[in-house]
């Protein structure tokens, strides 16, 4: 049996919870089948090991009978409350894909016509025999027929978040063309940036709803118009994705914004909250529960949240994972943004000449560096490295020269150890037949991978796809602890089918103390853009510049490499400069006629020799320099090579051994 996912647990609590409420169950007990689903699904780190470790035990809502469940669900697949329901409730699952039909609806229906699955629904809905249940009309039998159809055509009911993106702000462009529209925001889990995502809700802020509620269900590409209100609207786009349109005041925009963009889970405890303060939120704002009278109408949310006493929680956190608590105590932390990264350490190159549009790209976004993964490149080539270096620095950008290498079933690595040794970053990956060898396997092949020592990153750590693959059957834990045993970063990928690692990943990366890196994944120079979709998942996962390698500057990443070399005992290989500008040439020049005069050295020669020196260094070295690198680590009286080699690096002395070290290899 497969390793079920924490996601897949949830799912059968949920299950649990519906199937409960429609045979009618113990409403409380449905309730906390629900909440149980809900700590599961965002916990640190697996269930299992969760278990272990007495965690869950100690979370409010998880009792004896939870902890029984996931212990035979991990075992199983299953529970033996989830197949009492099952049986008792054959082909019910289906009907609760139907929007519209809740657990009370579905157990009317069972009750009353013993409607045991999709086709029985939709018989009855067609022969009119539904109209027959209390505050069912035409129209709500209509809706039915309708929501039965998208059940059956469509293969999904939640979209990639950079799809929900793409589509939720065209209708909020549309809504902004509105006469008299103010302001405009997608709201939803779309702005909570969660990886998939449901329905759009988009919020305008205006004083007049019936315009927008015209052009709204008049777009073009709508598949229906689902609803109207005297407030806004529901359509369906011809992705049968269900888009809600909301206008409101603008003395209460705030408010309404807290609220459509939820969680659910993180407005129910921020009520409680402001209940025990004698308060009550709703989307008008926040009122005194006693005298009845506004403290806010909320304008803004910062004064929903300042009327409760906490500072603006960003809505990437609001999942009532301890945002909360952290707003009352001063301890939210300052999330990553785009303005932090300093760099993008995963981008593909189709061939050296490519470079440039990528340079300029980075430029644009406000980047310094880029680690570029040439997959046209069969082992590391110093002059072709050097092209496309002064390609880069033409547009101030500096560039890691990588490779990326395969995880072999056994653990090791589809590269020699030699040729990934004179690469400036390594990145690992696994090539996708991890499902086929099971958990502990896959997990042991990562384990061992990363003793090499030549690793630098990991590549899509879960491997999942979105509304695809939920991953690769990996113990997270294990893997986290050998990547820092072997010196080993975890990507946050931007590739937006994957947005992998996820913000759960990235939490408990976090907490571990692994480094972290943000990748745009690029194959395409638009695609650096990517990068804000691993920084969603950043956010999400709690994470600060600090706990992101490429928040620092080239060199602190090319230490980061060479330190994790050295401890395993592998010679650090010259790591080159891009070609200088005239300016640092004259600057370095002018010192090292200072220094050789204070040697009373020999003068150096001229800035033209020094160039040309420099420029024969970067090639394959010829025997002639070879010798003269070797007479200057003995005795360093050649001060035309020391300004050469000043020129390559800010220590003439360790560039002189690494040359030697790479021209020998």
């Amino acid at each position: 049996m497969a390793r079920l996912s924490n996601r897949d647990i949830a799912a059968l609590f949920i299950e649990m919870s519906d199937l409960l409420a429609i045979r009618g169950g113990d409403p409380h007990r449905s309730r906390a089948f629900y909440r149980a689903a809900r700590i599961v699904e965002n916990l640190g780190q697996p269930v299992e090991q969760a278990l272990a470790w007495g965690v869950l035990e100690k979370r409010r809502g998880v009792g004896e009978g939870t902890v029984h469940r996931l212990k035979q669900m991990l075992r199983t697949g299953t529970c033996d409350d989830l197949e009492r329901l099952r049986a008792g409730l054959p082909g019910i699952r289906e009907l609760l894909e139907v929007r519209g039909l809740g657990p009370s609806t579905i157990r009317r229906l069972v009750q009353r016509f013993r409607v045991r699955n999709l086709d029985d629904l939709e018989m009855f809905a067609r022969s009119g025999m539904l109209l027959r249940l209390p505050r069912m009309g035409p129209e709500q039998v209509h809706k039915i027929l309708s929501e039965i159809d998208v059940v059956r055509r469509r293969g999904r009911s939640r979209w990639p978040l950079a799809e929900a993106q793409q589509a939720a702000e065209e209708v909020a462009e549309a809504m902004r063309a509105v006469a008299g529209a103010g302001q405009v925001m997608v709201a939803g889990s779309a702005r909570r940036q969660k990886a998939m995502v449901g329905d759009l809700d988009i919020l305008v802020g205006a004083e007049n709803a019936t315009p927008f509620i015209e052009t709204f269900t008049h777009m073009d590409g709508l598949e229906s118009v689902v609803q109207v209100r005297n407030d806004g609207a529901s359509v369906r786009l011809a992705s049968l994705q269900q888009v809600d349109l909301r206008v409101v005041s603008f003395e209460s925009w705030g408010a309404a914004l807290h609220t459509l963009t939820g969680s659910k889970l993180h407005n129910i405890v921020l009520r409680a909250r402001a209940n025990r303060l004698r308060l009550k939120i709703s989307e008008r704002g926040v009122m005194h529960r006693l005298s009845g009278e506004w403290l806010t109408t909320g304008a803004t949310e910062d004064e929903i949240f300042r009327a409760v006493g906490l500072a603006f929680i960003p809505p990437e956190l609001r999942e009532n994972l301890g945002e909360i608590d952290a707003a009352a105590d001063g301890k939210l932390p300052e999330l990553i943004n785009a303005a932090d990264l300093r760099g993008d350490l995963r981008v593909h190159l189709a061939h050296a000449g490519a470079v440039e549009p990528y340079a300029q790209a980075a430029r644009r976004l406000g980047l310094e560096y880029l680690a570029v993964l040439d997959d046209e490149a069969g082992v590391f080539d110093p002059q072709r490295a050097n092209r496309m270096r002064r390609a880069a620095a033409k547009h101030g950008v500096e560039l890691l020269c990588g490779r990326k290498v395969r995880v072999l079933p056994d653990g090791s690595l589809s590269e020699d150890r030699d040729v990934l040794r004179r690469y400036e970053w390594v990145v690992g990956e696994l090539p996708g037949d991890e499902k086929a060898m099971g958990w502990e396997a896959t997990t042991v092949r990562l384990e061992r991978a990363f003793e090499h020592g030549l690793i630098d990153v990991l590549a899509e750590p879960t491997g999942r796809v979105l509304g695809v693959s939920k991953g690769r059957p990996v113990d997270l834990d294990r893997v986290l602890k050998a990547a820092r045993r072997g010196g080993v970063a975890l990507e946050i990928g931007g590739d937006p089918t994957r947005m992998d690692l996820d913000e759960i990943g990235c939490r408990q990366a976090k907490d571990a103390g692994n480094p972290l890196t943000i990748a745009s994944t690029a194959a395409r120079p638009e695609d650096l853009e990517w990068s804000r979709y691993a920084l969603a998942s950043a956010r999400r996962g709690w994470l600060t510049a600090g706990d992101v390698l490429n928040h620092q500057p080239l060199n602190e990443i090319q230490a980061f490499r060479r330190e994790r070399l050295r401890r395993w005992g592998i010679a650090v290989p010259r790591t080159p400069v891009s070609s200088p500008r005239r300016g640092d040439v004259e600057k370095h020049h002018v010192e090292l006629h200072r220094i050789v005069e204070d040697r009373g050295a020999t003068p150096v020669g001229s800035e033209s020799e020094s160039r040309e020196l420099a420029e024969r260094l970067r090639r394959p070295l010829d025997t002639e320099l070879i010798q003269r690198l070797e007479s200057f680590l003995a005795d360093g009286a050649d001060p035309a090579l020391e300004a050469a080699l000043a020129l390559l690096g800010d220590n003439p002395l360790q560039e002189a051994f690494n040359l030697l070290l790479q021209g020998r290899a």
